[in-house]
């Protein structure tokens, strides 16, 4: 109801044609890969996945570029199911050029479905419980205290084995992907944004789709369905963010990050961000051990 409620309030948030300062809407439209809406695919260790729901939280941002106006800068928070297209936007843009950009951002502990400031589309009432709590699981990154950016849930099948992988987590840093836009007074434009949901297998940083650490994280008593509080026991050594471990690196050198570490860092990605070269000791087909 708050999404249709926004779309009819946007001429209202648009100034008629023939003001002093004109104004329309911009944003993005979201195309899912057919990965991303649920179209099996094969990881490089040999599991057949499934997305079987993906849902995303993240702050809209609409940045004027025309010359001499001064900075303006738009915002609009969205809670969305990934799977589906979605025409997300941010009204009363100065009509003109803008640079449109979305990050993905964890939120705070709270119900979003009265908050006014978040809109939301295609999202159950369990979903947006679990958008609405604090995030399960340490991390380095505080999510203690904040709410879920991405919520996962996979199917992955091989050798006859059957795991689910029903995962929320944050993401550990925003974008850096602008798209222009030229925005008409009183209309609503839109430029095409990728969603790509199998990027988020590639978390061990050398490219490859993995499964078999999320599978691995099943730990005793193992009943085929992974949780957050599971991978974040399952642990990768590295030697910094961002950089893999050097073979002769010393003890003191390494750090320890968890395997939904991997995965809020890998997070930016799916939404069109550039390949964020991150990730720990994980091979094709190897996990680390689990520390339960």
């Amino acid at each position: 109801m708050k999404w249709l409620l926004a779309i009819a309030l946007l001429a209202a948030c648009v100034p008629p044609t023939g003001e002093t300062d004109p104004k329309g809407a911009a944003g993005i439209r979201t195309e899912p890969t057919p990965a991303t809406r649920g179209e099996p695919f094969v990881t490089d260790d040999g599991w057949t996945v499934t997305i079987d729901a993906l849902y995303l939280r993240g702050f809209l941002f609409a940045l004027s570029q025309v010359p001499g106006t001064g900075s303006e800068n738009i915002a609009q928070e969205y809670v969305w199911n990934a799977r589906e297209r979605h025409e997300l936007f941010v009204p009363a843009v100065r009509e003109g050029r803008a640079l449109v950009k979305l990050d993905l951002t964890p939120g705070y502990p709270g119900s979003i479905v009265d908050n006014d400031f978040v809109l939301t589309a295609g999202v159950p009432e369990a979903v947006a419980r679990r958008f609405s709590q604090s995030e399960e699981g340490s991390s380095p990154f505080g999510a203690s205290a904040a709410a879920p950016a991405v919520v996962l849930v996979a199917t992955g099948v091989k050798d006859g084995v059957r795991v689910v992988v029903d995962v929320a987590f944050s993401s550990s840093s925003d974008t850096t992907r602008s798209l222009p836009v030229d925005v008409v007074r009183n209309d609503l434009r839109l430029a095409p944004f990728p969603v790509a949901g199998e990027e988020l297998f590639a978390y061990a940083g050398d490219g490859m789709r993995l499964f078999q650490p999320l599978a691995d994280a099943d730990v005793a008593p193992r009943d085929g369905r992974v949780t957050t509080a599971e991978v974040s026991t399952v642990k990768a050594e590295c030697v910094g963010r961002g950089t893999f471990p050097a073979p002769d690196a010393s003890p003191e050198t390494r750090c320890s990050f968890s395997l939904v570490d991997l995965l809020r860092m890998r997070a930016p990605v799916i939404v069109g961000a550039p390949a964020l070269v991150v990730g720990g000791r994980l091979g094709s087909g190897q996990a680390p051990d689990a520390n339960p």
